[in-house]
């Protein structure tokens, strides 16, 4: 008898332990953001040189404590040439675009060089076009359906980007339209599953988000869920290769939705240096 109440006992605190280290896990992924941290080589650009982009996605304008003071220590931390934000800044019960505002303004105050695409989350709020006026009027580039040539540290890249796929507002064709294929290029695109939209023409690498890595992911399993995939999504998080020499980076994401948890998948925004 003692003995197995001895057994019970160890099992009692192994399942108090597990169940400490597991709410510790979400604490600490919801509200402590990373800084990851991705290399990718090419020989389009200039031996010697690099070009650095640090992508903020899926913020949901999170207002947990010292969110925005993390956000731009990393930025700080990070130095990067231009920073590229993949949507959902915004959730689509925002109310208000003051938080947002002050958090972008506090980024420029850093670095003055950032780019915006639109998540399905602005538009579902209806809050895309404000959003996009007031992001315009603090400096901020707006890619939807557009490109740019910007010079990035020393090397010159095509940045395009798309308004969300999902939204139905996204046009490919005006997105990489007249760009110089020779150039490194970058699309920024919320949803990834744009590259099964891909034809003739295929970005050097593309820049997503809105998957949040699944948020909730499991050992060996990762995630279970994902937005507008099947169970045990095909297109996830992190990095997966569309083509010869062709990059589809998924970032899992700064805040969250639906549910306020993340598990074994950490709040985080990637830099991005490219040689």
């Amino acid at each position: 008898m003692n003995i197995i109440k001895k057994r019970l006992s160890i099992l009692l605190v192994l399942i108090l332990v597990l169940l400490l280290v597991a709410i510790s896990n979400v604490f600490v992924d919801v509200w402590f953001t990373k800084l990851e941290r991705l290399t990718i080589d090419s020989d389009k650009v200039e031996k010697g040189k690099s070009v650095k982009i640090l992508q903020i996605s899926d913020v949901h304008n999170k207002k947990v404590a010292d969110s925005d003071h993390q956000l731009i220590q990393l930025v700080q931390r990070a130095q990067p040439d231009i920073i590229a934000i993949t949507g959902d800044l915004i959730d689509d019960n925002t109310k208000s675009l003051e938080y947002v505002y002050a958090l972008i303004e506090g980024i420029s105050a850093v670095n003055p060089k950032i780019y915006f695409v639109t998540g399905n989350h602005e538009w579902r709020g209806g809050m895309a076009a404000e959003l996009m006026k007031g992001l315009t009027e603090r400096g901020v580039i707006v890619l939807d359906n557009r490109n740019e040539v910007v010079k990035a540290g020393e090397s010159m890249i095509n940045l395009c980007g798309v308004a969300d796929w999902t939204s139905g507002k996204l046009d490919l064709k005006s997105a990489i339209k007249g760009m110089d294929n020779g150039n490194f290029t970058v699309m920024l695109a919320h949803d990834p599953w744009i590259i099964h939209d891909y034809r003739s023409f295929v970005p050097d690498l593309t820049l997503s988000g809105h998957t949040h890595g699944g948020q909730i992911r499991l050992p060996v399993v990762g995630a279970i869920a994902a937005p507008g995939q099947k169970l045990f999504p095909e297109l996830d998080k992190g990095y997966y290769e569309v083509g010869k020499n062709k990059i589809l980076y998924i970032d899992s994401g700064v805040g969250t939705s639906v549910i306020p948890l993340r598990f074994l998948n950490s709040s985080q925004v990637t830099l991005i240096t490219i040689e």
